[in-house]
């Protein structure tokens, strides 16, 4: 995702509210699934899923 986001792209990940909302809106891998699994912890994701923006950066610059 590019930092140029829209108007309508802001408002829909306003939106999200379930891990797997992120996952579809951030086209999250398998791989990249795991890797915040193991910086994370998988409880903590589905606890808080607002977060994974923010770790998946830095499991997307890491790799």
């Amino acid at each position: 995702m590019t930092s140029m986001t829209t108007r309508k792209d802001q408002a829909r990940l306003a939106r999200l509210s379930t891990q797997e909302d992120y996952v579809e809106a951030y086209a999250i891998t398998d791989a990249e699934m795991n890797a915040l699994a193991k910086l994370v912890g998988g409880p903590f994701m589905a606890e808080y899923p607002s977060l994974i923006p923010v770790f998946l950066k830095d499991v997307r610059t890491r790799h």
